[in-house]
């Protein structure tokens, strides 16, 4: 799917809102130290299906920007940009990875800022509700109009191609988690509990040298 859309992609455009992010988000934050990204998941396939903690992530922050758009219309390289320019000019910034593919990033935290962005598509869809909530519709802005319908055909095969696989993977996840839990079942039942309650004060004592 994503190459029918990356074919119609204007990256210059894409480029150019990225740099207006830049100036909007970082302008007067900037400061001569560098700083390294803080890399997270927001939420991952489970045996229920897709799950995520998106809205509670966000929940507290001023400002978050909804990014819409097709698989390819430039989103995780958009944030992949934002976080790259984030730690070159020493703002902080949390960086959430694709549970499906780690190699792409679905959402910025940036605390100081109290601001988050964000891959607002399936699975993890949302949309304002707030205000402070904006989307940001990288189809419309950087895509030649009317490759939907140029390519509804093929996308719409690959749609349910790649559905059916999804329910299929997450039936696969909900047998190994009751495979998973007959054998922990075994081991609980052959665990001496009272064990571990006298191993607790003496693992929280070491823990406490750390942190003061």
């Amino acid at each position: 799917m994503e190459k029918f859309y990356i074919e119609s992609m204007d990256f210059v455009k894409a480029d150019q809102i990225t740099q207006e992010l830049i100036h909007e988000l970082y302008a007067g934050y900037e400061n001569g130290t560098p700083t390294v990204g803080r890399h997270l998941f927001f939420g991952a396939a489970t045996p229920k299906g897709a799950f995520d903690f998106i809205q509670s992530l966000t929940a507290q922050l001023n400002k978050r920007i909804f990014i819409k758009g097709r698989p390819g219309s430039g989103k995780s390289t958009l944030l992949k940009k934002l976080a790259a320019a984030a730690e070159k000019n020493g703002i902080e910034v949390q960086v959430y990875h694709c549970g499906f593919d780690p190699n792409s990033l679905d959402m910025l935290i940036f605390p100081k800022l109290s601001t988050a962005i964000f891959d607002s598509t399936a699975p993890h869809e949302y949309f304002p509700d707030r205000d402070g909530d904006e989307i940001l519709d990288m189809y419309e802005r950087a895509m030649t109009p009317g490759t939907d319908e140029t390519y509804a055909a093929e996308i719409a095969a690959i749609k349910e191609r790649y559905t059916a696989n999804m329910k299929e993977a997450t039936s696969h996840l909900a047998a190994a988690e009751a495979i998973d839990s007959q054998i922990k079942s075994f081991y609980t039942a052959a665990t001496n509990f009272s064990i571990i309650e006298e191993l607790l004060p003496q693992l929280q004592s070491e823990l406490m040298k750390y942190i003061l």
